[in-house]
């Protein structure tokens, strides 16, 4: 696998080590535009070689799609699973470009040509085709082909319904009082099916604050919903599931350790060294004002300036080792769970806006799939309306449909967490067939809307650990004047005694307090590009196993997945009755006026 008036290559172990798999022979196969040279094949044993760029190679890697059984990278058809394959890296030279990789195949005895994909397929045996291959050349526009088949299917039913009841007096044809009648009920059974899952879906997340009367009277048996009001589902609950959040986060993706330790001390000092200087002259003077109110005025002038001069050469280098010892000390510090819980509690729009943008498509499913589901429950419903006849069949079916639905829903989207072959079909969980882009969205919204250097300095400065940092802090400004003022601090005990010195440091160290806020923000912008979280993040959602996938995010609302499902069963009991009242309406001793 080496030439050596390339240079000689070497395996890339990121991407592959040595054979890769070990079914039939891989596939290799050029542009239609011939732009990507193969040599002929020489004698049993030689190798054909093609350039592919690294670029696609690394692509289709972080997509997970070197173990399938076949995929294109845009210049050939590539079949990984060869034990004749493997992934060589080309050193740079001459006519090869930085970022290039080369495929080898070791040919067959007997092997002669490289065929393009289109023909390979062509030349096949039918049975020999994968289904990954088959699906590759069929393309479906279900956005269109759903709604058209849905409309057909709804045009079909109502027609059909037309013919329950037929027409005794005339020719005996259909009648719109049979399609009012029955065909009605598939459609109104989609319509709750729809609309439950949509109020559903609502009142999971709004509104942010109760509304109503008496917040403490709920119902029990663990549902923990109020009586006589409502609050959305997730703010309702934003303080355990936000500290849940943490505890999956902190576990699997990244430690507070980590966060913090991506901060250079010396790159802080940097950072800071231009506003040292105005600070410590402010601080130093007001302290001395306050602790030695006559010693400080009486010094000379230019003593004041010369120890003010003296801390101040050497103030960055007190961030530098602050910064370095907080990292050592952080967890004593700093509370990772108690700034994002009390973010979300404060902000709950931002909680609802993480699952609402984490989940955007599962959710148009689960509104779609209700009108689907719906009007499917619905033939059922109108099958036994046909021979029963009673009232409360329709609330009956109401709360059917409106619970059947969003259980069908929940269970297609995270059910099952590994993928399945059913059928010749892979089947997973809607949810976690998108890893990818979750991964991408959630790190998103975590790097900017919760772990953003701004709220980790604020929390730094507010949290419940704020004592711990501020002991930090004067441990290094007093050390820095004992050393900095060591020339003057004899002549100050002398003059003013050494409790006089104790008051004056502990001053300065309390004035420099106040100047922390306008510290941490010089360096916000430093913070958040040494953070980097987002690419952090997104890159290990992705490299998680669908399990642990699954249960960092769905684990968070999975217990209160019950109290929308129960939505949607209320809501269509409520929408079944008003339907009996139209159909039966003499059952339930009601006179309307289309009945008189």
């Amino acid at each position: 696998g080496s030439d050596p008036s390339r240079g000689g290559c070497h395996e890339l172990p990121t991407l592959a080590e040595g054979k890769m798999g070990n079914s039939s022979p891989c596939s290799v196969a050029g542009p239609p535009d011939d732009s990507t040279a193969f040599e002929d094949a020489r004698s049993p044993g030689s190798q054909n070689e093609e350039t592919l760029t690294g670029a696609a190679l690394k692509a289709k890697a972080s997509q997970k799609q070197l173990g399938r059984s076949a995929f294109d990278l845009g210049c050939c058809a590539i079949n990984p699973q060869s034990p004749d394959a493997e992934i060589k890296e080309i050193p740079p030279g001459d006519n090869d470009s930085e970022d290039q990789y080369q495929f080898i195949r070791r040919l067959n005895e007997g092997t002669a040509a490289v065929k393009h994909p289109v023909h390979e397929l062509e030349d096949a045996d039918p049975a020999d085709v994968s289904l990954d291959s088959k699906q590759a050349r069929i393309s479906i526009n279900w956005p269109v082909v759903r709604p058209t088949l849905m409309g057909i299917t709804i045009m079909l039913v109502s027609v059909a319904s037309a013919f329950i009841e037929m027409d005794d007096e005339g020719d005996g044809g259909p009648t719109l009082v049979s399609f009012a009648k029955y065909g009605s009920i598939p459609i109104i059974a989609a319509i709750i099916g729809y609309g439950t899952n949509v109020v559903a879906i609502q009142m999971m997340f709004y509104p942010l604050e109760f509304i109503g009367f008496f917040p403490q009277a709920k119902i029990g048996c663990g549902l923990d919903l109020p009586l006589f009001g409502w609050q959305g589902v997730i703010p309702m609950k934003a303080r355990d599931m936000a500290s849940l959040t943490v505890d999956l986060m902190t576990k699997k993706l990244i430690s507070v350790d980590e966060i913090f330790g991506r901060l250079q001390p010396s790159k802080v000092g940097d950072e800071v060294a231009d506003l040292m200087p105005e600070i410590i002259t402010e601080v130093i003077s007001k302290a001395g004002r306050q602790a030695l109110p006559r010693a400080w005025e009486h010094l000379p002038p230019k003593v004041r300036q010369q120890l003010i001069d003296q801390v101040t050469a050497e103030a960055p280098k007190i961030m530098t080792d602050f910064i370095g010892d907080l990292q050592k000390n952080i967890d004593s510090c700093f509370d990772l769970k108690h700034c994002v819980v009390e973010r979300l509690v404060a902000e709950k729009q931002v909680l609802n806006d993480i699952f609402l943008t984490c989940g955007d498509k599962e959710f148009d499913f689960i509104r779609d799939s209700g009108f689907y589901l719906g009007f499917f429950f619905g033939i059922f419903q109108m099958c036994v309306w046909i021979f029963i006849k009673s009232w409360w069949i329709l609330p009956l079916c109401g709360i059917f449909v409106g619970y059947s639905t969003n259980v069908v829903a929940l269970k297609v989207i995270f059910s099952p967490v590994e993928a399945k072959r059913i059928c010749g079909f892979t089947v997973q969980g809607l949810f976690l067939t998108r890893q990818e882009e979750v991964s991408v969205i959630y790190a998103k919204s975590v790097a900017e809307l919760l772990l953003t250097a701004k709220i980790l300095m604020s929390s730094l400065l507010e949290g419940p650990r704020r004592e711990a940092m501020l002991a930090l802090v004067d441990k290094h400004v007093a050390q820095s004047m004992e050393d900095q003022g060591s020339y003057y601090k004899p002549a100050f005990l002398m003059t003013i005694g050494a409790e006089a010195w104790v008051d004056f440091r502990t001053t300065v160290c309390q004035e420099f307090h106040g100047k922390l806020p306008l510290l941490f923000q010089k360096i916000e912008a430093y913070a958040q590009r040494a953070l980097d979280l987002e690419d952090t993040l997104t890159s290990r959602l992705q490299n998680l196993s669908s399990s642990e996938f699954e249960r960092l995010l769905h684990a968070v609302f999975e217990q209160d997945e019950i109290k929308l499902i129960l939505v949607g069963a209320i809501l269509g009991a409520i929408v079944g009755f008003l339907q009996a009242v139209v159909q039966t309406p003499e059952q339930l001793g009601i006179s309307l006026p289309w009945t008189e």
